[in-house]
């Protein structure tokens, strides 16, 4: 078992793209050739840091689909039918009829296309290494098969955290829309810290997957107290210890705004989410120190991760983003020069015979060198926020679970920016390569585990010409050249056309590795997984961004035998400091009427427990994960210090919360009764659960329910006479998909994904005051 986990995700990078920018720093290192032979032509190839890992395979990234009402397969939606953007996660009803079948459905367009009119079946893209080629580096017999049903990076994100396969657009949620479990919440459970870090927004698809369950990718943020977007859950919910990356409003002063200044831009981050943080740097309601960009904003970022510790409850979130990239770091190109920051390739795809990314939103008597000059200055680099991470993470003596995305390398190719596309490769080693000196000065490979992969690939080809022509020419040149002979490069599968793709493609992307954990995965090439209860043959050669998950799963949750504490067939007692130590157990008590107290040591956290049968009772502490299986169970969190996990499973199940805890009631009609912390999330799952938000005394933050349930939940609100609470005073607000419960001008509760108008507080079967 690993003590540090990291996966680093090249955005878009396949083994083409690698080979692009491992052949140009060889160039730099002295290697003399000009042809692709000079340097490689298969496998993992040499020049970068990522490929001196011992381990090396590749992975099949495909996805879902499924036929919509016109019976057209597409490889964008879920089994809900509902629009997914406009439709509360989960809600909507199932397609009818829809049955998971297993069979692979390749389709004959980039979202799909395939008919239920002609007979097609099947709910698995699937990969054909015929036609699509037998590993990376060898063409299929059908060019035009990989961009068929091809993925994107919230699906294969989805399925890198959590294993389970799903629909492109989909966040942390399977293809009927219900939540997963990622590695990021596994490893937050079992103790470990957790990061997240990326050159693009940090609700962008890629660190959005690991802490978020939404149904669309593009639900970005919301004002509170919505909690159906990506941001809010990454806050609020998930709360990665670190979360750094792009997405910053950019704001520039003047009004109206120069011509050609970009204006403030709330795509990625609400105005009001902006000002709670930006004005409340240390004592916003997330509980985030922040960090935005700003004057010397590297040094700041490394001066604040050095003063804070994971093991006091710090959480660091730093906001960054250069004018002009919609949001993204600064890009450096090729040659590292920064000489394309600000340029609007992002927005613009280069196309034949137009070259749009010459004009930088610049201010008056701003020039192109001082813009530069000021957006690098502003921004730290990949490579400085992954060090940053690092420093706040490796505090944590139960280690971490970290994610470093190269996400601007997608956004070059989408570009089909040949320049860009090396730079932004090469900023992604750089990060490499500090996260290798760093894990040699922590542990070394016995402590730690290291997976670095792509999401998907585009569809760059490399003529035999490229080398030379890179070395005689420069990458930027070759970007501008249109014609495919004297540029080396095309992106597509036309002869003629240097622009024919400029998008993603279903061929396997490389995976390098190496670690204690590396093993598990090596076991796993050419052996498949299982997928909505089928099991789905591997790739020869090759594992699945599924079987990367299991092994990220296996690293952070294996049994520490030293700290496993079973119980007996009878009624047990265990109690933290007299039967169990009450720091990272993990303790199944088995049948009978079970006690487990764990608050009793003032310094219990991160347990594993499970009570098995019978009508059992857990009084947890802090970070500690609870399983009450079948039977009556009870789970006490008031003594606790927060961020528990309860499930009460089968049974008719209680739950009393202290503050920022979730609880999970199961099947069975459970009951659910808030503290004066608040801040708890609450799922009753199947049954006529009860919700009592305040219990004599108003909480001081609001909960949160999850999946209340009209006609069968009820709200329930204790000591309401003594607090002045009347169904008169009581009022129920619209807020977004959500319904708020307001009292006196606090929140008390937020109901997500129901409508106010199905409620009403002078009804004694929803709500309850006595």
């Amino acid at each position: 078992m690993a003590k540090n986990t990291i996966i680093m995700i090249g955005d878009g990078l396949g083994w083409e793209m690698a080979r692009a920018a491992a052949i140009y720093k060889q160039i730099q290192a002295g290697n003399p050739g000009t042809k692709l032979s000079d340097f490689y032509t298969s496998g993992e190839g040499t020049g970068l840091n990522f490929q001196t890992l011992t381990g090396y395979t590749y992975a099949t990234t495909y996805g879902t689909t499924i036929a919509g009402t016109d019976g057209v397969f597409n490889a964008g939606i879920s089994a809900l039918n509902g629009n997914t953007f406009t439709t509360p996660t989960g809600t909507a009803p199932i397609r009818t009829g829809f049955a998971f079948n297993p069979t692979f459905n390749p389709g004959t367009t980039p979202n799909g296309g395939a008919k239920v009119s002609d007979g097609v079946v099947g709910n698995l893209v699937g990969y054909d290494p015929v036609k699509g080629g037998i590993n990376p580096w060898t063409p299929g017999t059908d060019s035009n098969y990989i961009k068929y049903s091809y993925p994107d990076s919230a699906n294969t994100a989805t399925t890198l955290y959590s294993g389970v396969k799903s629909y492109n657009g989909a966040i942390g949620v399977d293809i009927f829309e219900d939540p997963v479990e990622s590695v990021l919440s596994k490893a937050a459970s079992v103790g470990k810290s957790t990061g997240l870090v990326t050159s693009v927004p940090i609700d962008h698809a890629t660190p959005a997957a690991a802490a978020a369950n939404v149904n669309n990718r593009n639900k970005f943020d919301g004002d509170l107290p919505a909690l159906d977007n990506i941001l809010q859950q990454e806050l609020r919910i998930f709360q990665p210890t670190v979360l750094l990356g792009g997405g910053h409003p950019l704001s520039n002063t003047g009004n109206p705004l120069p011509t050609g200044v970009e204006p403030r831009d709330n795509t990625y981050i609400k105005e009001s989410t902006y000002q709670e943080l930006s004005k409340k740097p240390t004592t916003n309601i997330y509980d985030y120190t922040f960090l935005e960009r700003g004057t010397n904003a590297a040094q700041t970022l490394a001066n604040t991760a050095a003063q804070l510790d994971p093991e006091k409850g710090d959480r660091l979130l730093g906001l960054y983003g250069a004018r002009g990239q919609d949001g993204n770091l600064p890009v450096s190109s090729a040659d590292g020069d920064y000489s394309t920051t600000g340029l609007a390739m992002f927005t613009n795809n280069t196309t034949k015979g137009l070259n749009p990314d010459t004009v930088r939103p610049l201010l008056p008597g701003e020039t192109d060198a001082s813009f530069i000059a000021k957006e690098r200055n502003e921004n730290p680099t990949l490579d400085d926020l992954t060090k940053a991470a690092l420093s706040v993470l490796g505090k944590d003596p139960d280690g971490l679970w970290l994610m470093i995305e190269g996400g601007d390398i997608d956004w070059a190719a989408h570009d089909n920016n040949i320049d860009n596309l090396i730079g932004t490769v090469l900023d992604f080693d750089k990060a490499v390569g500090s996260v290798i000196n760093w894990i040699n000065q922590n542990g070394g490979w016995a402590d730690n585990e290291l997976i670095i992969t792509a999401d998907h690939d585009h569809y760059l080809n490399l003529t035999n010409d490229f080398p030379a022509l890179l070395r005689t020419k420069g990458a930027e040149q070759l970007t501008a050249i249109d014609t495919i002979a004297e540029s080396g490069n095309f992106w597509g599968n036309s002869a003629t056309d240097k622009y024919n793709w400029g998008s993603h493609t279903n061929r396997p992307v490389p995976v390098y590795y190496q670690g204690v954990d590396s093993p598990t995965l090596t076991s796993s090439i050419g052996q498949g997984f299982d997928a909505y209860g089928f099991k789905i043959p591997g790739l020869a050669n090759a594992v699945d961004q599924v079987n990367i998950a299991q092994t990220m799963f296996a690293s952070v949750t294996e049994v520490n035998q030293e700290n496993f504490v079973a119980g007996t067939t009878g009624a047990d007692t265990l109690i933290a400091l007299q039967n169990i130590d009450g720091v990272q157990d993990t303790v199944f008590s088995g049948a009978g009427n079970d006690e487990v107290d764990l608050a009793f040591n003032s310094n219990a956290r991160n347990n594993i427990i499970d009570t098995g049968s019978g009508n059992d009772k857990t009084y947890v502490s802090r970070n500690d994960v609870a399983f009450g299986s079948d039977g009556n169970d009870e789970f006490d969190a008031r003594d606790g210090k927060g961020e528990n996990r309860m499930s009460g499973g089968a049974g008719d199940d209680t739950f009393y919360l202290g503050s920022n805890d979730r609880a999970l009631g199961g099947s069975g009609n459970d009951k659910f009764f808030v503290g004066l912390g608040g801040g708890n999330l609450l799922s009753g799952g199947v049954g006529a659960d009860q919700f009592w938000i305040v219990n004599a005394e108003l909480p001081k933050a609001a909960n949160t329910v999850l999946d209340f349930q009209v006609g069968s939940d009820v709200i329930g609100i204790k000591g309401a006479a003594s607090l002045g609470i009347t169904t008169a005073n009581l009022t129920l607000t619209q807020v977004g998909a959500d319904t708020a419960v307001i009292f006196g001008g606090q929140t008390l509760a937020t109901l997500t994904g129901i409508q106010a108008s199905a409620l009403s507080v002078a009804n004694p079967n929803q709500f309850v005051l006595v």
